[in-house]
This record gives C-alpha cells, sequence and structure tokens, in this order.
C-alpha cells in the first residue's frame, strides 16, 4: 500500500536518522526520574564517560522484538504513564483525523502489535510517529533479556532545547569529521 505523505515524512525522519543513530551507539539512559506526583518523566542521557548528553522529558511510543518480530505500540501496554497516554492520543487523533487517501497510516498507527517483515517497517512506523505527533527526536534504548533476545523500546524525547544542544554539537563534531 502508498501513501502520498509517506515521502515526506521518511524524508524528514532520514534527517534526524544519524543522531538518533549517534545517542542509540554512544549514549546510555543514566536516570528515568518522576516529577509532580509521577506525572512527568525525565530521562538522563549519558556518553561512555559519564557526562550528560542532555535530559529530556519523554514518553514510550513502541517496542520491537527483532527476534520474533513483533512490533508493539505503546497503546498496548498495561499500565500506562499519563505522558504516554497524551503522546498516545495526539499520534490516534491526527491519523483519525487524516483524509480518506491515508488509509496505509491509518492501518500502520491503529493497530496495537504487529509482525515485522524487516527494519525497514520499523523506520516507516518511526517515521508516521515522529511526523503525526510533531516530534523530531526518537530515542532506541536496546534491553537485552537472559536468553540473549533484545528488545528495542522507542521513547519520544519531549524537550526540544536541551535535546537541539546534544544535536547541535553532534552536527558540529561530524562537520569536522
Amino acid at each position: 500500500m502508498y501513501d502520498p505523505d509517506l515521502p515526506v515524512m521518511m524524508h524528514n525522519y532520514d534527517e534526524y536518522l544519524p543522531f538518533q543513530e549517534y545517542l542509540h551507539k554512544y549514549t546510555t539512559i543514566d536516570s528515568m526520574e518522576y516529577f509532580g506526583d509521577r506525572e512527568h518523566r525525565v530521562m538522563t542521557l549519558v556518553d561512555r564517560n559519564g557526562s550528560v548528553v542532555g535530559r529530556s522529558r519523554f514518553a514510550s511510543l513502541a517496542s520491537y522484538v527483532p527476534s520474533k518480530r513483533i512490533w508493539s505500540w505503546a497503546w498496548s501496554w498495561t499500565p500506562r504513564h499519563p505522558e504516554d497516554n497524551a503522546i498516545i492520543k495526539k499520534l490516534v487523533l491526527r491519523v483519525i483525523d487524516l483524509g480518506p487517501h491515508h488509509h496505509y497510516l491509518r492501518q500502520v498507527v491503529l493497530q496495537s502489535a504487529a509482525m515485522i517483515a524487516d527494519l525497514e517497517q520499523v523506520h516507516i512506523n518511526l517515521a508516521i510517529t515522529m511526523s503525526l505527533i510533531k516530534e523530531r527526536y526518537i530515542y532506541t534504548e536496546e534491553t537485552v533479556l537472559e536468553d540473549g533476545a533484545v528488545i528495542y523500546h522507542y521513547y519520544a524525547l519531549l524537550d526540544m532545547a536541551n535535546i537541539q544542544n546534544a544535536h547541535l554539537a553532534f552536527m558540529n563534531r561530524t562537520k569536522r569529521a
């Protein structure tokens, strides 16, 4: 299936992909703190030297288990955090409000879980999400289970200024390289 907006969504996603890959490869989550009666969560990302790369409020978006090829949207999880509910509501309402020529986007977003054929579909799902919720930064956390299985958790980073500073520093480093 084809959606007329998908090429633009993929292009916008691809612009931020190098920075997202940098965050995934060279940073870890140092802490996840709760504020305001657990209403807001803040993630602190650190580099390999333990230096803070950025702090941001965040919301869970989805998870992906490559060995089982299963993609699961955050709204299929229980319990959910209030900040996740706000992002989920934003995403679902935006996809519902799309015109009739956006059948593919609706199909992808409104199913709670799906089998994924390859990593390209993961990137398509994230591009759609990034575009519809209007958040540019997605953090990928990799968890390795005792049996060796890997789970990728995807988070929207919601505080643009804090993450943008890290993004600008990354861009300056890559220009010099």
